[in-house]
């Protein structure tokens, strides 16, 4: 994107991060659905330096809000997944497995 005039510099170039976002409503059960997040809003404040994007996603509710108690955004590494389905807690380190324990 390139911003002319509208910035306290007079040009203002920079290029917006990959759009495609993966969504992953949890329900109840252990069932999961995947779908992909789009960009709703692209928020320019070229004198704050700042970009901001808002995503959209949804799925169709059976019954009510409280089927879904977890939602994934972005991609999570296997090893999540699988500590999640025996009922155990993950830990993406050695470290954060310590400092857990000692706390």
């Amino acid at each position: 994107m390139e911003l002319i005039n509208l910035a306290p510099r007079d040009r203002l170039q920079f290029s917006l991060p990959p759009l495609g976002l993966p969504v992953e409503f949890m329900r109840r059960g252990f069932e999961s659905e995947r779908t992909g997040a789009v960009v709703d809003t692209i928020l320019i404040e070229p004198d704050l330096g700042r970009l901001t994007l808002s995503w959209r996603a949804s799925i169709e509710l059976r019954k009510n809000v409280f089927e879904v108690p977890m939602c994934v955004v972005g991609r999570m590494p296997s090893g999540w997944y699988r500590a999640r389905k025996l009922g155990k807690t993950y830990y993406p380190n050695l470290q954060q497995l310590v400092a857990d324990r000692t706390a």
